[in-house]
């Protein structure tokens, strides 16, 4: 409850009449504490025991229902009871006065003569030209006060004094009628403590039809009231008129004000979505209040909602008021009752372009499908839209197939048919320089082999025959030599390679690896500790079928530090990476067994000595 005050109509706050007076018998009034409501909610305001309302919405009922925020304000108004005795009539001519005379009689009645009053219970029996009319009491049959008009202006009718309170508003009233047909009427004033009260007051020229004064009155520092009703009219004619039901009450006003505001709380979902059976879309909601929590109709809390299944999707939100909205969304998920059951893959003879890749789909199509190929590689622009493509090289292919707006993508990939494989091996690979190494090749699949010495010597031969080299501290540019050997076959290669290390012997440091105390005098030859380097030894199959017989893939190394060994599938997705002194794969795919087939592996292997060795090929895992 905001702002209440008591109030006396037309003056100022009197402590003493609330207090003291009759007003301080009403109930308070009271619309209550302000109040925040939830959207869509409405309060119902409906003080009660007043004897009028009128509310800031202009409804002088005494209820409002409020269905929007703002400041609501009523005025209630309470009348005491009648401080007038005898204001009806019903006890006869007793307590008040009259500047008229009690009726005489005469040849039409009663109040044949002018200025003259009686109590009747109708107009007509007090004159004979007079109408018949009920007093104004609603009840029935009763006594009014009829008077015929004087002729001496400013005669008082009735008059009567009244104890009253300082400083308290009071409601003067009184009804009256014309006692017959004519429009001559009476003009009638009110008066307290001879002061004229609101306007004069005339009857309507109708008989018995009748018609109310009221007009408030303030006490002022006045203890009594000396009510007076008096006539203008001084016609003798006509001017005839009845008085009834004259009261005289205390004015109770009082007002309150209540602010009503409405919860700022709302959700809502960003979107309805649409998307295929193959993929993942979320649902986002969110709310205008800071911190709400969302609630999904599932039970799942918070902003982001993923559906599996077609449907409408409700998100409820409740806030620290108590208030509850909520928001729905659709989610259409077009079905994929079809998929790829298998990708086909025919390998390609190196130098030939006779390789091919063909597509097996299961399920049915709703809409007949677009299969499309790219390759080789990502970003080859050339394309084919059928389910096979042939006369393929080497390479990646790419694929994608689409139906009904929904799309599932795969890949191949067309390796050589029985690719050359590089092996070598050397006699020796370290020693004081001269040193005289035989290389051995045991490659497979080739038809053409390239040597490099890494001592300015190179050879290409058509066979496997070994070959033999002398190395020095010279022509190997340091003491080290790393001699590769490419073994190819048309378009198709693969390289092999081995490192040898040269000393120079002869030295006389104790310190040194090579020290000789039969040898001259010659430190510049000496050799110091270093660590050895690095040797790689890799493999081309591994059977992970479940018995002992190969079934992991490793790469072999001596004189290492660590091996980064990475294993890529048929799409170039990483299937295994790790970095250890001894990496093994197992040939399963986060705990699944791997499916069969050609396998892409890259190596780096970091020697004691720091030396880094690189590497790459493809392998194969075969269940048997």
């Amino acid at each position: 409850m905001k702002n209440r005050v008591l109030l006396l109509v037309g003056s100022v706050i009197s402590v003493f009449s609330i207090a003291y007076g009759q007003c301080s018998s009403y109930p308070v009034l009271e619309l209550g504490n302000d109040t925040t409501l939830c959207n869509g909610a409405t309060l119902l305001l409906q003080p009660s025991g007043y004897d009028s309302y009128t509310w800031s919405t202009g409804a002088v009922t005494n209820n409002i229902t409020v269905s929007a925020p703002g400041t609501y304000f009523v005025e209630v108004t309470n009348v005491s009871g009648n401080l007038v005795t005898n204001g009806d009539f019903e006890q006869g001519n007793v307590s008040f006065s009259s500047g008229y005379t009690y009726g005489s009689g005469g040849a039409w009645g009663l109040l044949s003569n002018e200025g003259q009053y009686a109590i009747a219970t109708s107009p007509s029996l007090t004159h004979s030209n007079f109408s018949f009319c009920n007093d104004h009491t609603p009840s029935g049959p009763g006594n009014m006060l009829v008077a015929n008009g004087s002729g001496v202006p400013n005669s008082s009718v009735w008059c009567q004094t009244i104890n009253v309170t300082p400083n308290t508003d009071y409601l003067f009233s009184a009804w009256f009628t014309n006692a017959l047909n004519d429009p001559n009427v009476s003009n009638l004033q009110f008066f307290v403590n001879n002061v004229q009260v609101g306007p004069v007051f005339s009857t309507t020229a109708n008989a018995c039809s009748w018609a109310e004064f009221n007009e408030v009155w303030n006490s002022g520092a006045a203890i009594t009231a000396d009510l007076c009703i008096r006539n203008q009219n001084t016609s003798i004619g006509g001017n005839d008129f009845a008085i009834d039901d004259i009261t005289f009450r205390e004015v109770c006003v009082q007002n309150d004000t209540i602010t009503v505001t409405y919860d700022p709380l709302s959700v809502s979902i960003a979107s309805d979505l649409l998307f295929c059976e193959n993929e993942t879309e979320t649902f986002q909601a969110s709310s205008t209040v800071p911190n709400t929590t969302l609630i999904w109709e599932t039970g799942d809390i918070g902003g982001s909602y993923t559906p599996t299944t077609s449907g409408t999707y409700t998100v409820h939100a409740i806030s620290a008021n108590g208030c509850y909205v909520a928001d729905s969304a659709v989610a259409t998920i077009t079905p994929m009752p079809w998929g790829i059951d298998t990708v086909i893959v025919g390998p390609t003879s190196c130098g030939t372009d006779n390789g091919y890749v063909s597509l097996l789909t299961n399920g049915t199509f709703n809409v007949p499908p677009m299969y499309t190929w790219n390759g080789p590689g990502a970003a080859n622009p050339n394309q084919i839209n059928a389910s096979v493509w042939t006369d393929l090289g080497m390479g990646w292919y790419y694929l994608s197939v689409e139906s009904d707006g929904c799309f599932l993508y795969d890949s191949a990939q067309i390796t050589p048919l029985d690719p050359p494989v590089a092996t070598i091996s050397a006699s020796i690979v370290s020693g004081c320089e001269p040193l005289v190494v035989t290389f051995t090749n045991t490659s497979i699949n080739a038809t053409s082999y390239i040597w490099d010495f890494d001592n300015g010597q190179t050879v290409t031969v058509p066979d496997l025959s070994n070959q033999t080299q002398t190395f020095t501290d010279a022509n190997t540019g340091g003491g080290l030599a790393v001699v590769q050997m490419i073994a190819s076959q048309g378009d198709c290669a693969d390289t092999a390679s081995v490192s040898i290390t040269i000393s120079i012997c002869g030295c006389t440091d104790p310190t040194a690896l090579n020290f000789n105390p039969l040898a001259n005098a010659d430190d510049n030859s000496c050799v110091y500790p270093i660590p050895p380097t690095p040797t790689v030894e890799v493999y081309n199959v591994f059977t992970p079928d479940g018995d002992e017989d190969n079934p992991t893939y490793f790469i072999k190394t001596t004189n290492s530090e660590k091996v980064q060994l990475t294993i890529l599938n048929r799409w170039g997705n990483p299937v295994f990476d790790e970095t250890s002194p001894n990496p093994v794969w197992d040939g399963k795919i986060n705990g699944v067994n791997a499916d069969e087939g050609v396998y892409f592996y890259t190596y780096v292997v970091t020697g004691i000595n720091g030396e880094t060795l690189e590497g790459h090929g493809f392998l194969q895992l075969l269940r048997k």
